[in-house]
């Protein structure tokens, strides 16, 4: 092993998740004398390009070489896959030389689980980053390409050399699943920068209304419909409270219809990507996530550290978790928009006093998500199987 410990991250881009803010973090707050932390990027057009320290990425070189804007194209994707992914990755491996490579999203385990069969990862360590419910994404992609991604986790999660997941309830699912040894998996959260949010969180917003907010990827996995319709069958429409979703993704148009069918779209405002979602998150009246399924709930950490009153669906896995069964915000029914109206109505409903104290509990609630403690703990679990190899 070299002086300093070397570690490889194996990333797509740095578009706007949860795997990539966690990256991001890590690489701009770790002890640089004990380790040397880079990252293999497939793209360079993600939304926090711009923020990620030069110097961290391996192969600038590459910028531009290819673009996520043809990844829909099969075709393309193939052709990608054979000309610049792999022989990227290969060359990160041997130039580089990491003791120790993490991939931190599906799509890199699942390319990682070939160099691992070739050999080529033998003397090094490989790091899965579970990031998601694994079980609940396969199962989403019906019969056909969700057994074949079930048998591709199951491959890749048996072959890695230690796991780490973000929740104990994920935990438990891939110890018992794959039946792997509970000393190979680690229970790391992801690690949320406090300092910047509290930086970001105070500049105004440009409208003048309440309202409640949503925050993610418009995808069937985030349920914006639930939202849609909780927030059309709650008091905040007719209170004049509106509702606003930050993110893009394929449901935006289908989104929109339905607004319009539950006659609330003049109420709804579908406002995009947004970099600093979290003055978004410092004025609005309540946060909700209403996802059918999730690996953490980023967000919801984020929306803590903002001083804002949470609502969560009890989703397998994250929200239960953060907001410990309910004492740091409201959990409620996954499939329910009555459930969700009733948490709505009775978060508006808070008085000033009440308020104050449930968002004071939650800021504190989010120091135990600190890009300081989660750092501090990705950096014993890299010393500790340093150590052991």
């Amino acid at each position: 092993m070299s002086t300093r410990a070397r570690i490889l991250f194996f990333l797509p881009s740095f578009s706007g998740g949860g795997a990539e803010r966690t990256v991001l973090n890590i690489l701009k707050n770790y002890d640089k004398e004990v380790f040397e932390l880079k990252v293999c990027l497939l793209d360079f057009d993600g939304h926090y390009s711009a923020m990620v320290p030069e110097h961290s990425i391996l192969n600038s070189l590459d910028k531009g070489a290819f673009s996520i804007s043809k990844s829909a194209n099969p075709l393309y994707s193939l052709y990608k896959f054979f000309v610049f992914i792999l022989p990227t990755q290969y060359r990160a491996i041997k130039t580089y030389d990491p003791d120790i490579i993490i991939t931190v999203t599906e799509s890199m385990n699942y390319i990682s689980l070939i160099w691992k069969i070739l050999g080529f990862t033998q003397d090094r360590i490989w790091v899965i980053r579970s990031g998601n419910n694994i079980l609940a994404e396969a199962k989403s992609k019906g019969i056909v390409f969700g057994n074949l991604l079930m048998f591709l986790l199951k491959k890749a999660y048996t072959k890695a050399d230690h796991i780490i997941t973000l929740t104990h309830g994920a935990k438990s699912e891939i110890v018992s699943t794959y039946m792997i040894e509970e000393s190979k998996v680690s229970v790391l959260g992801n690690p949320v920068d406090l300092e910047g949010i509290a930086l970001t969180r105070e500049e105004p917003i440009e409208h003048s209304y309440r309202y409640i907010l949503g925050v993610g990827r418009l995808v069937p996995q985030k349920n914006f419909s639930l939202l849609l319709q909780g927030y059309q069958k709650s008091m905040a429409p007719s209170a004049g409270i509106h509702l606003v979703v930050l993110g893009v993704g394929s449901e935006q148009q289908q989104l929109m219809n339905l607004a319009k069918e539950l006659g609330i779209c003049s109420m709804v405002h579908f406002k995009g990507f947004k970099k600093n979602p979290y003055h978004y998150m410092k004025n609005a009246e309540a946060f909700v996530l209403s996802s059918k399924w999730e690996g953490f709930g980023h967000v919801l950490v984020e929306a803590l550290a903002c001083e804002c009153p949470v609502i969560s669906t009890d989703c397998n896995f994250g929200p239960a978790e953060i907001l410990d069964n309910g004492r740091f915000g409201k959990l409620i029914s996954v499939v329910d928009p009555l459930t969700l109206a009733d948490g709505i109505n009775a978060t508006l409903s808070l008085e000033k006093e009440e308020k104050q104290e449930i968002t004071a509990r939650g800021k504190e609630r989010a120091g135990n998500y600190s890009v300081e403690k989660i750092g501090e703990s990705y950096e014993v679990l890299f010393s500790k199987l340093c150590r052991n190899q």
